[in-house]
């Protein structure tokens, strides 16, 4: 419940706020449990020993360049500028590789679906058809807020998990609106 998290009513309706949630699932790795439709509806997109091989070639000084780009690749779409790979690359790769996986690891173990459901601010769910993160956890994600809005760049959009730096035009757009 929310009052276990510290955050009592945080979620509730607050006049002048809303919440913009981009490309993210609400969970990322699978229960072994799951059927095929609470993955796709969750979003999932790791297999627990998937996640760990991953966090180790981050974590590895020797492999952290080469998986960070390996992963790059799955996070942007095939007509992505060059400019705007090599620059996320660059900032990926300043970020140690113990921290950049600790932080993934952490990231991906939540399991946030009960408190979504909690939240009433007026929402924005933004999601890429292309993207790495399963666009089926944004779905369910705006199914379950209130009135939530829910845009999906398409693949020849810019869909990918990149989708504000490979369709910033489209995304400032959503973005005004919203808050307009």
């Amino acid at each position: 419940m929310l009052s276990d998290l510290g955050l009592p009513g945080a979620f509730r309706r607050v006049p002048g706020y809303g919440l913009v949630l981009v490309d993210q699932s609400p969970a990322l790795v699978i229960d072994p449990v799951w059927d095929k439709a609470t993955i796709a509806r969750a979003g999932a997109m790791f297999r627990d020993e998937e996640l760990r091989s991953l966090c180790s070639g981050v974590a590895d000084p020797q492999s952290h360049e080469q998986v960070t780009r390996q992963t790059l690749t799955g996070m942007v779409t095939p007509a992505c500028p060059h400019a705007i790979r090599d620059q996320v690359l660059a900032w990926r790769l300043r970020v140690d590789g113990c921290y950049a996986a600790a932080l993934l690891y952490n990231h991906a173990q939540q399991d946030w679906r009960r408190q979504i459901a909690h939240i009433t601010l007026p929402t924005l769910v933004v999601a890429g058809r292309a993207s790495i993160v399963p666009w089926t956890g944004a779905q369910w994600i705006a199914d379950s807020i209130p009135g939530a809005h829910l845009e999906i760049f398409e693949a020849g959009e810019g869909g990918s998990h990149f989708l504000a730096l490979e369709n910033p035009g489209k995304f400032h757009r959503l973005l005004a609106d919203f808050i307009s």
